[in-house]
């Protein structure tokens, strides 16, 4: 989202758009791939790309994060009903729109990052909570993972759902988090997939130089010492501060929480869209969404045919299982990637000409 037009941050938003605007009749006489790229991602490709040590940096003149319940809950729509539609397309996909970014020169770059840093111009708000929701789905994962053991199926039905969960979660991570060589080159150190300009974040491959202020930043990285310690809850090593930021991110975390509980539960949700039914889940579309079948076309018919006589014990894990799959290889964001920031301001102003986004 851009930012509110008040203020500091108008004047600031306004003077910039004034200085650099490029109208699009002068943008057309040019060769579009000297003002931008554009791309349709997964979610799990946009946060991993550049080799997987891209950055997002949320500039000075962007509000602050203050997503409303309704935005979450109709993201989380938008994304169940991608994957309802999976029984019956097994290319179906759910479309969150356009991000612009900027990827920052060295001379705005952050100082002691290696990575990738990507000045985001349009999408912060929806970034963020991407990356909450991938935080929130992980521990959820986390919480069923320790009664596998308790469902009563097959040594090998067992092992595919222990497979399926790790490597679900090791993909999740990749949009709270990503790593850099440190200077041994053998070990990595975490840095934030988000970071906001305006409170000095500062991400780098090592203790030293590495410094988070910003709720979300901190949030993040913290997010990497709660996986690395075991611990059973993320707030066991980390508060949400008493500041705006961090009274915003708490309220949405714990929407997060509840709609991501509600999917997981075998019990009806609140949210205005259709979970998938075991019966649903055994179709081929939603096979695609799970990597870790068996080899043998045998064993992953016996594991389903298990699965579907488990169906109460299991229900709720293969739904968290499949939205899981579906939010980080489904869920598409068109990525801008501009050449200055002047076009930036351009394409967000032609997008939303309409006054609505």
């Amino acid at each position: 989202m851009m930012p509110k037009r008040m203020g500091v941050r108008l004047v600031l938003f306004e003077d910039k758009r004034k200085q650099k605007s490029l109208n699009f009749n002068q943008m057309a006489q040019q060769n579009s791939n000297s003002v931008f790229d554009a791309e349709a991602k997964s979610l799990r490709k946009l946060f991993t790309m550049e080799a997987d040590v891209a950055g997002f940096k949320i500039p000075t003149y962007q509000r602050p994060y203050d997503w409303k319940e309704k935005n979450i809950k109709r993201l989380f729509e938008d994304v169940l009903s991608g994957l309802f539609w999976c029984s019956k397309d097994s290319k179906s996909l759910t479309f969150l729109g356009t991000v612009i970014v900027l990827k920052e020169d060295n001379r705005k770059r952050e100082p002691h990052f290696d990575g990738v840093s990507l000045s985001v111009i349009d999408g912060q708000q929806r970034l963020t909570t991407i990356s909450i929701i991938a935080c929130v789905l992980y521990v959820e994962m986390k919480k069923m993972e320790k009664s596998v053991h308790e469902i009563g199926v097959s040594d090998i039905t067992r092992e595919w759902i222990k497979n399926e969960i790790n490597y679900i979660k090791s993909r999740l991570l990749s949009l709270v988090y990503g790593t850099l060589p440190m200077t041994d080159g053998v070990s990595r150190y975490p840095f934030p997939r988000i970071v906001r300009e305006e409170e000095k974040d500062s991400r780098a491959n090592n203790l030293m130089d590495s410094d988070y202020h910003s709720a979300i930043a901190k949030f993040l990285f913290s997010f990497f010492e709660y996986v690395k310690g075991g611990n059973d809850d993320i707030e066991e090593v980390f508060t949400f501060p008493d500041s705006p930021h961090g009274k915003a991110l708490k309220k949405n975390k714990e929407i997060i929480d509840n709609l991501v509980e509600q999917i997981s539960s075998a019990d009806e949700v609140s949210i205005s869209a259709n979970l998938p039914t075991m019966k649903e889940l055994q179709t081929n579309g939603f096979r695609l969404l799970f990597d870790k079948f068996p080899d043998s076309q045998d064993d992953t018919n016996r594991v389903i045919s298990q699965l579907k006589n488990k169906e109460d014990e299991v229900i709720g894990l293969m739904r968290l299982m499949a939205f899981s799959s579906f939010f980080m290889s489904r869920v598409v964001i068109t990525l801008v990637e501009v050449r200055d920031e002047k076009y930036g301001f351009d394409i967000f102003d032609s997008c939303n000409y309409s006054g609505s986004h």
